[in-house]
């Protein structure tokens, strides 16, 4: 439609829509993973510098998801959990980034 703008991810994180926005989440992380691999086998600087600037947003997502969440312990913790194993599967991959500089 004319003149609307689809929001942001970050913008449209709230409680509750938190499940589905971490498996959105989920889904990116697992592609990016992916890339990242494929950057490091191929040994492509240029991609991963690319790859790198793509996860930045992804990164706040995941940090406004977790506030959301809340608690990290307990059985209503389940999505803080979530995005705190996810901010450290980001982590990981972007330490792999750095190594290929």
């Amino acid at each position: 439609r004319g003149g609307l703008r689809p929001p942001r991810l970050s913008e449209s994180v709230q409680r509750e829509n938190l499940a589905d926005c971490l498996e959105l989440t989920a889904d990116c992380l697992e592609s990016w993973e992916w890339e990242t691999k494929k950057a490091e086998r191929a040994g492509d600087q240029e991609r991963a510098r690319e790859i790198e600037a793509w996860l930045r947003p992804l990164a706040s997502v995941l940090e406004e998801a977790k506030y959301k969440a809340g608690t990290v312990t307990g059985n209503n913790g389940v999505h803080g959990r979530n995005a705190q194993s996810q901010q450290l599967r980001l982590r990981d991959v972007q330490e792999a980034l750095q190594k290929m500089y």
